[in-house]
């Protein structure tokens, strides 16, 4: 009996760092939902943070002046957004997306879910 309990709170305690760990470093898949993968023709920026730290971003230039920004979810990055700036494009906006700490491909950092993002 005392043996299962063992095993089962090392379970749990197993489960629940896993858990943990992935919500803070979420696997970012290069899944684009089956759209064209624009980094070639986006135009590379780096935006500044205060912490000395800077996000990469993307940008797609529009024949209007307006501008849009994109966001990714959690578990994404930019590239998920690509549908969305192309078809902003084509109807004349300027699309800006970028890759938030968690979601970038190197020196990531855990997801504080909005508290530094």
């Amino acid at each position: 009996m005392k043996q299962a309990l063992s095993l089962a709170f090392s379970a749990v305690l197993l489960f629940g760092g896993g858990s943990f760990w992935l919500a803070l470093y979420p696997p970012v898949p290069a899944d684009l939902g089956g759209v064209t993968d624009l980094d070639e023709r986006a135009r590379r920026a780096s935006i500044a943070l205060d912490d000395g730290d800077a996000l990469d971003a993307w940008w797609l230039p529009g024949r209007d002046d307006a501008v849009v920004v994109l966001l990714h979810g959690h578990g994404r990055d930019h590239r998920r957004l690509w549908r969305h700036a192309d078809a902003l494009r084509r109807s004349g906006f300027t699309t800006v997306t970028f890759d938030f700490r968690s979601g970038r491909s190197h020196g990531r950092k855990p997801t504080t879910l909005g508290y530094h993002e």
